[in-house]
Parts: C-alpha cells; sequence; structure tokens
C-alpha cells in the first residue's frame, strides 16, 4: 500500500492513501483527489494499477503532470518518486515509511462544497405584508452616490 504525500501547495500536509481503484487528480469535486490549485485542470490525471505496478496518465492536463521534474504523458510510480501537478509537489511513499508518522495526524485533502445561497427578492414578499419605510430602498441620484437619511 502507497500513499501521496502533498509537500508544497494549497493542500500542504495532506495525505491520500491509494486504492486498488484508479484515481483522478484534479481541481473538480468530481475528481477522487481534489486538489485548489489554480494551475491544476478540473481532470489532471490518473493515478491506476497495471497489475502490481503503479502508473500516472497525464489527462491532456494545461500546464502537464511531472516526475521527478521531467514532464510525462504517463510513468511507472514507485515509492519516493516526486510528482508535480500544477504548483503542487507530491510525493509517492510506501505504507511501511509513513506508518512510523501518527495516523491521527494524517488528513485528506480538503475538499471545497459550493454553497449557494437565496436572497429573497421584494415581488416575494407576501402581498399582506407591508413594506416598512426604512426597508424601502432609497432612490439613487444619478451619479451613482445615494442620499443619505438624516
Amino acid at each position: 500500500m502507497v500513499d501521496l504525500v502533498v509537500l508544497s501547495g494549497p493542500c500542504a500536509g495532506a495525505r491520500f492513501a491509494i486504492p486498488d481503484v484508479p484515481i483522478v487528480v484534479g481541481r473538480s469535486l468530481e475528481a477522487n483527489f481534489a486538489i485548489d490549485d489554480p494551475w491544476i485542470s478540473n481532470m489532471h490525471a490518473l493515478i491506476e494499477r497495471r497489475g502490481r505496478e503503479l502508473w500516472v496518465v497525464d489527462l491532456g492536463s494545461r500546464n502537464g503532470t511531472f516526475v521527478d521534474g521531467r514532464q510525462v504523458s504517463e510513468a511507472r510510480l514507485v515509492p519516493g518518486i516526486a510528482l508535480a501537478f500544477g504548483r503542487t509537489r507530491i510525493e509517492l511513499r510506501s505504507r511501511a515509511a509513513t506508518s512510523t508518522i501518527d495516523t491521527k495526524a494524517m488528513k485528506a485533502p480538503p475538499r471545497r462544497r459550493h454553497v449557494s445561497v437565496t436572497v429573497p427578492h421584494e415581488a416575494s414578499r407576501p402581498a399582506n405584508q407591508a413594506v416598512r419605510e426604512e426597508d424601502a430602498p432609497s432612490p439613487t441620484p444619478v451619479g451613482g452616490a445615494r442620499r443619505r437619511r438624516g
């Protein structure tokens, strides 16, 4: 078993265990390993197992996938190898090497959550509810400056 350890970038310090299924690294919330780095494509790279080997495959990213400082379209990964996606640097570490680290300190990469806020519109106010004078919008004079209430 191996882990991805984020060395630098917005998610520095995060650890992610690589499962037996392929994972997508990217900026999108749909990526398995979502990294909030503007230099990373939404679906940047794929990490997959091929038999007993682990491979990284660039998914046509704009800024490329780098393995030990060399841009690759795909490459075989071994523990200790350095990966770079955008401005994020990641190292592949064997579980034995990371088992000496306190597992409570391990954390998953942060996931962004989109929050939508709905502000009631004037037309959505119930008809029987009167508009108080202080709630009514003040007229805006020409030139964009608001008139002060005294």
